[in-house]
């Protein structure tokens, strides 16, 4: 519903790709798991990607482990590619192979730069929302990334009415991603 309601206003969505991440948390059935080989990595892909139409394509879930490992991350590049949908890397993982096996699949993909709801708060989302803009201001863009929450959106549109002239240019995440 979430995201039939995004593109119903013209907006960009993306599903949460359930990757294994260091602390071992449980991903469901459709979880990619480091070793999996490269028919069922397409498999659970397939059916992820199935339940999600008109989505742009993958925020990462987790995968601070799964993205350290060149072969696991170059397979699922390889199958995001395919299906003809981007990646957003949003594992925090500083040594993360997101976007060097997108490079070499040609997989559109990003990296995020802010987490806006890591702390579901007025005042964190607020704080972070700043944090954005500054990544943005020092680095010529940012790419922040949050759940889907009533808190988070209100908070957002807020934020948006509120720019000014200064203030960094608003743009959908496919603005951000490199090929």
């Amino acid at each position: 519903d979430w995201i039939a309601a995004a593109r119903a206003f013209g907006h960009e969505a993306l599903v949460d790709l359930p990757l294994q991440s260091k602390d071992r948390r449980d991903v469901g059935a459709n979880g990619l798991l480091i070793g999996l080989n490269a028919g069922e990595t397409a498999r659970r892909l397939d059916a992820i990607a199935g339940a999600a139409p008109s989505v742009l394509g993958f925020a990462g879930n987790g995968g601070d482990a799964l993205l350290l490992d060149d072969t696991a991350t170059a397979r699922v590049a390889a199958e995001i590619a395919r299906l003809g949908l981007a990646f957003i890397d949003t594992s925090g993982e500083p040594m993360s192979q997101a976007l060097p096996a997108a490079q070499e699949t040609g997989l559109a993909a990003a990296r995020s730069a802010v987490t806006l709801d890591a702390r579901p708060s007025r005042a964190a989302i607020t704080e972070r929302l700043a944090a954005a803009a500054e990544v943005a201001h020092e680095q010529g863009r940012a790419l922040a990334v949050a759940k889907v929450s009533p808190l988070t959106i209100t908070l957002l549109a807020d934020w948006l009415r509120g720019l000014d002239a200064q203030d960094p240019i608003p743009a959908p995440a496919s603005f951000l991603l490199q090929r």
